[in-house]
């Protein structure tokens, strides 16, 4: 009889929500030998889900080869950031033939956004990969709607907001491009924009060295692990990126009702927003200071694009939504679980 396993990488809570409701157990990481001991014990017609790449995963390939069982993968952001080997360096290097090695000889992989599962990159894994989304994991707020909206309009100024993070240069790269060509002191000035910037990383101190002192306006907060507040205080999320397989930023923004803005080449957060409709996408300092000019100046277009986005994303990215297609898509690949 076919059962399913996850095991669960540190922190990796939104591809366990959405297994849930398949796995006959999860192992959590306790290290490698209390791992190999659970890999010995699965066998043929197990499936074994798993969500990180690295060591682990060829722990996992290299007893899979010996008991036959069956390997789902499921890509996050480690998709991207395997592909930019030059980026990182040696490290990386020897990580993408890793993840090479592993994502060829598992069974099924499960993108996180139509991008990564469209790049050439992993053209070897049509006919046995299909897409699930992180989830939206909010699933309330700790202040009615009324409230965030009185204390948003409580705000002379248009707030944006920025959560990122700075452990990965290409990925903070258009934010650095708008915080120096697409914006200056003076429009900020001019339209009482203010612009909050949440994260943290190896670049976050030379960022914020640069930028605090170019602009009153910009402020750097570093790390925060509860981010809700700036949600509740901020009128639109300034979403730019070079590195995204399928940001969660973005769909809490839209939770709470915050109209959009990222640019074209954002990998997977175009499927996370509808340009247009629950925000704007630009491509340049005219489109971007054209989107944050009509926002600044239309409170009901904010509102509008607010609550569409979260419309968008309770429609199509919720939990249950998420769930219920990952449980799909494995039973008509693998078959299901009472089935031997």
């Amino acid at each position: 009889m076919s059962k399913f396993y996850f095991i669960r990488g540190i922190n990796r809570d939104t591809t366990l929500s959405i297994v849930r409701d398949v796995i006959e157990e999860v192992h959590e990481q306790t290290g490698k030998r209390a791992l190999f001991k659970f890999l010995l014990k699965r066998g043929k017609g197990d499936v074994l889900i798993h969500d990180n790449l690295g060591w682990d995963a060829m722990l996992i390939l290299m007893v899979m080869w010996v008991k036959r069982y069956k390997l789902a993968i499921r890509l996050r952001g480690d998709a991207v950031r395997v592909l930019k080997v030059g980026t990182f360096g040696r490290f990386y290097q020897v990580q993408y033939l890793i993840t090479m090695l592993v994502l060829r000889s598992a069974h099924l992989i499960i993108f996180n956004s139509q991008h990564m599962q469209s790049n050439p990159a992993y053209s070897f894994a049509r006919g046995r990969s299909f897409v699930v989304y992180n989830p939206l994991m909010v699933e309330t707020a700790t202040r009615s709607e009324e409230d965030i909206e009185e204390l948003r309009n409580s705000f002379s100024e248009l707030r944006l907001l920025t959560v990122t993070n700075f452990n990965i240069a290409p990925k903070i790269a258009p934010l650095e491009l708008a915080l120096r060509d697409w914006i200056d002191a003076e429009f900020l000035d001019k339209h009482n924009i203010t612009w909050d910037i949440v994260g943290s990383g190896f670049a976050y101190e030379n960022f914020n060295r640069e930028f605090a002192d170019q602009y009153e306006r910009v402020k750097l907060h570093g790390f925060h692990s509860e981010v809700e507040q700036f949600y509740h205080e901020s009128h639109v999320l300034a979403y730019l990126t070079g590195m995204d397989a399928f940001p969660n930023v973005v769909l809490e923004a839209s939770f709470f009702q915050l109209p959009v803005i990222t640019n074209e080449d954002s990998c997977g957060t175009l499927e996370a927003m509808s340009d247009g409709t629950t925000g704007f996408v630009v491509n340049d300092k005219a489109s971007f200071r054209e989107a944050v000019l009509k926002l600044r100046e239309d409170e009901d277009l904010r509102r509008r694009m607010g609550s569409a986005g979260k419309d968008f994303v309770m429609k199509n990215y919720s939990i249950d939504v998420q769930s219920s297609l990952l449980k799909k898509k494995l039973y008509d690949f693998f078959g299901r679980p009472d089935v031997a």
